[in-house]
């Protein structure tokens, strides 16, 4: 569980992946306030499905997140070691792999964090985690045809919805390229 959510820091000491990747944000010029605004929303008792549905978010942020949180609140074992192998597990790696690549041919020194966040998760999640999430999965659902059928709905639905991520953020990308253009 550690190694899953923290590590050592690229720069020294130890800190948990989601503070290395908001540093990572923060060295390559993303914007981090939408984040940093949920954060602080949450430290002053905010729900989260409050800020989900009330605070401007970038788009598909909130569909994403809500899916996730829709599985976990479900309590059922099998839905979420499902999702957890098959929508991060399985996926993490190869587009980690071919986004860390491209990131640092473009600027080694801004997205040396990144890489290194990206690099690790292929890492970690490629090599030791994703056979054991799939061992865990074989054990959640057993021999039961129901919950194998569950556990791949909900797949379908956590894959859905990060694509429906990653298409608002290719859309975000394709319209800040034509607004720099037309400077």
């Amino acid at each position: 569980m550690l190694e899953e959510e923290s590590d050592e820091h690229p720069d020294g000491g130890y800190a948990s992946h989601f503070e290395v990747y908001r540093e990572a944000m923060r060295d390559a010029g993303a914007d981090t306030d939408p984040i940093d605004g949920l954060l602080a929303g949450l430290a002053r008792g905010r729900s989260i499905d409050d800020i989900l549905h009330q605070d401007a978010l970038p788009p598909g942020v909130a569909g994403f997140v809500g899916t996730t949180l829709a599985v976990v609140r479900s309590g059922e074992p099998h839905r979420l070691v499902a999702v957890f192998t098959h929508g991060r597990e399985d996926l993490i790696p190869d587009m980690f792999r071919a986004m860390g690549a491209t990131l640092s041919a473009a600027d080694p020194a801004g997205w040396r964090k990144l890489a290194w966040y990206l690099h690790r998760h292929v890492e970690v999640d490629g090599e030791r985690h994703g056979r054991i999430a799939h061992a865990l999965l074989d054990q959640a659902c057993g021999d039961d045809p129901r919950l194998w059928r569950e556990a791949q709905e909900s797949v379908e639905q956590a894959l859905n919805a990060r694509l429906a991520l990653w298409d608002a953020i290719s859309d975000e990308i394709q319209s800040a390229r034509a607004a720099a253009r037309l400077r």
